[in-house]
């Protein structure tokens, strides 16, 4: 009995900490996602269609395959990916599971409609003026 009448006597208080708790993670919102500027979606975009034929290629697939007439990226690709991505997490302090999810949804975008494959002229050059 004296269990039911704590029992009773607590819950108002459950339930006020319940009500005035987070929201659980699925119904908070989605983080504002900072705009990019030119530069640094340039990079970002470059970044991920390097490591993409990058990775093509280290697949086994040679250049004037599925990834097109590109040279051998390796690990100036590399280089370049972890570069500009370090820059731009820098720049306006992006956190990094941002800058994943933002590395997934280029991936994503370049996988379709040949996005891929209208870049590469833009980031090789890009690659080939970085020096590495």
């Amino acid at each position: 009995m004296l269990t039911s009448i704590f029992a009773a006597a607590l819950l108002p208080l459950a339930m006020q900490t319940a009500d005035t708790a987070a929201p659980p993670p699925a119904m908070q919102a989605e983080p504002v996602r900072p705009r990019l500027s030119l530069e640094e979606q340039t990079a970002l975009r470059c970044s991920v269609a390097l490591a993409m034929v990058a990775q093509k290629q280290g697949a086994g697939q040679t250049p004037g395959d599925e990834n097109g007439p590109y040279p051998k990226i390796g690990p100036a690709g590399r280089e370049f990916f972890v570069r500009n991505l370090a820059g731009v997490m820098d720049s306006a302090e992006y956190s990094r599971v941002w800058i994943m999810a933002a590395v997934e949804e280029e991936r994503i975008a370049l996988e379709a409609d040949g996005g891929l494959e209208a870049i590469m002229p833009t980031c090789l050059m890009l690659l080939d003026a970085s020096g590495l």
